[in-house]
């Protein structure tokens, strides 16, 4: 009997390859055809975690037909998931044995999508555990390469509504919610008579590569979100590397593209909100050596918007906007400035 775990044969690989490349050219067609059109082009970009598809949920909110009800059960799903995980991530932390007093927890997140439910006795061990102060401990000064959500809070203060039977996440649960963009996602706004569409694409490392096919001088700007409040944290992909090094470092790779070096750069550094909690517990100086300045939020905020525009070069004008991604109401100021006052 062969074994399943033989090599790979040199046709399997091959194949494999010829299916890849198959694969990148119907990319970059789909990819052109788009440019055909007149719309007004814009790729939102950055790392995972910079808060980018928040913004775009934003837009729907904002100039698009919202979110319907079967969407809003997806991130009723996606939302359960995040807790569940997020907390099981915080007790693995902890001297507590969490497969033993927190079984539940650990079956939650094997059962099939269709069948996860905060159940009662599911809720009550919830609480239980998010109020354990070993928990908080973590939760507030989480180790090194330990991946917490930023959102988390949220929803684990709210819990008694949000395990009501007749539960739908609001506008607001929805911006809170971190779903991962896997695939390329295009979405169609018309404001003021003006056609957009926004291209989403993933921003983890092993997806970026998806990326190449829009940068044929095909878009009219660069929306680039960076979360200024991941100075502190390190990839939840590589632990080794600073999250906002590696955001910086991604920014410089687009920047200087020569397939974008006439699109207009935006940065939305994001996650203001969270920043003067971070500063209180991790001075900026110990994660950016180059920094020299006083560790309060609007220096810093100087400091990584310099940084930036070092980056992009003085031959390039670089819009600035400090959001607060989650903010629907600060958010609609800034995406209209985004939209109208710069030329595109």
């Amino acid at each position: 009997m062969e074994s399943q775990d033989a090599p790979r044969t040199k046709i399997d690989l091959k194949e494999q390859y010829r299916r890849s490349q198959d694969i990148d050219r119907q990319l970059i067609a789909e990819a052109r055809e788009r440019a055909k059109r007149k719309d007004c082009k814009l790729l939102l970009l950055g790392a995972g975690d910079s808060g980018k598809t928040t913004i775009l949920r934003q837009l729907v909110l904002l100039h698009g037909n919202g979110f319907s009800q079967e969407e809003r059960l997806s991130f009723k799903t996606t939302l359960f998931d995040n807790i569940v995980s997020n907390l099981i991530n915080l007790l693995q932390q902890t001297e507590t044995d969490y497969k033993q007093k927190y079984q539940e927890l650990a079956n939650y997140m094997e059962l099939a999508e269709e069948d996860r439910r905060l159940s009662p006795s599911l809720l009550q061990l919830i609480q239980e555990a998010w109020a354990l102060p070993e928990v908080q401990q973590v939760f507030e000064n989480p180790p090194r390469g330990v991946f917490v959500q930023d959102s988390v809070e949220f929803f684990l203060k709210d819990l008694e509504r949000i395990c009501d039977p007749a539960y739908l996440p609001s506008d607001q649960d929805i911006m809170y919610v971190r779903r991962p963009t896997q695939s390329i996602s295009e979405t169609f706004f018309n404001i003021d008579n003006k056609s957009y569409v926004f291209y989403d694409v993933a921003g983890q490392r092993d997806k970026r590569y998806r990326w190449a096919p829009y940068f044929e001088n095909m878009v009219d700007g660069i929306v680039y979100v960076a979360s200024a409040a991941a100075y502190c944290q390190n990839l939840e992909e590589d632990i080794s590397v600073n999250r906002m090094l590696d955001q910086m470092a991604l920014f410089e790779t687009i920047a200087h593209n020569p397939c974008l070096e006439k699109s207009n750069m935006i940065l939305f550094l994001n996650k203001v909100d969270l920043l003067p909690k971070r500063l209180k517990s991790y001075p900026v100086k110990i994660f950016l050596p180059s920094y020299n300045g006083p560790n309060e939020p609007k220096h810093v905020l100087v400091y990584l918007a310099n940084e930036f525009q070092r980056i992009l070069g003085s031959g390039r004008k670089l819009h600035v906007h400090i959001t607060t991604g989650t903010d629907t109401k600060t958010m609609k100021k800034i995406i209209y400035s985004t939209m109208f006052l710069n030329s595109f």
